[in-house]
């Protein structure tokens, strides 16, 4: 069901490219399903449409602050490699 909800997003950034709202419905969206880094997409491309756009600033910064690092955590004893 949700995936239907992402495809009608889709198909309503594709016909409204300037509403900033439908790019944050879309990344709401695509959160929800775990797809981050096209959520995060999502968010910034409705902030470039609407830079005070408040809703869009808080999901990105709480995205931000879920997205993994690019290097696993290191296992309790192990050292860093150089």
């Amino acid at each position: 069901m949700l995936k239907d909800a992402i495809d009608q997003l889709r198909t309503a950034v594709q016909l409204m490219p300037d509403a900033a709202d439908a790019y944050n419905n879309l990344g709401i969206a695509l959160a929800s399903q775990g797809e981050i880094v096209d959520a995060i997409d999502q968010f910034q491309q409705a902030l470039r449409l609407q830079p005070t756009f408040v809703d869009a600033q808080r999901n990105l910064a709480k995205l931000r602050s879920l997205r993994p690092t690019s290097e696993p955590p290191l296992a309790r004893g192990s050292t860093p490699k150089p």
